[in-house]
């Protein structure tokens, strides 16, 4: 708890594993190659968890899929359960949709 947000140590993206030392996120040596150590904790069922998701499906990684989204989303925060939540925005996306039945279509 900082600042009455819950923050999250959990997830760091593969290949940025290491040894957290105490007080590592005030060092200079992680913010020069722009890595969080804590991220904010969102519930699943949250509306800014829904605007979080939503925003990163739509503009950041342009309809890419549920799991690359997610892997995304925890650069910023940390959403639990949001994989299903992914899953979810990507099943009732029109694009996604279009896209899925186009991919069906050519391995067929």
């Amino acid at each position: 708890m900082k600042d009455g947000i819950l923050m999250s140590r959990s997830r760091i993206l593969d290949g940025q594993r290491f040894q957290e030392a105490a007080d590592a996120e005030e060092m200079s040596a992680f913010q020069d190659y722009n890595l969080k150590l804590v991220t904010p904790l969102v519930d699943r069922f949250s509306p800014f968890a829904y605007a979080v998701s939503d925003y990163i499906h739509t503009e950041v990684m342009h309809h890419s899929g549920s799991e690359r989204c997610y892997r995304e989303s925890l650069n910023h925060c940390f959403i639990v359960h949001g994989l299903s939540l992914f899953r979810e925005i990507c099943e009732d996306c029109v694009k996604c949709k279009m896209i899925r039945k186009k991919f069906i279509e050519a391995s067929l």
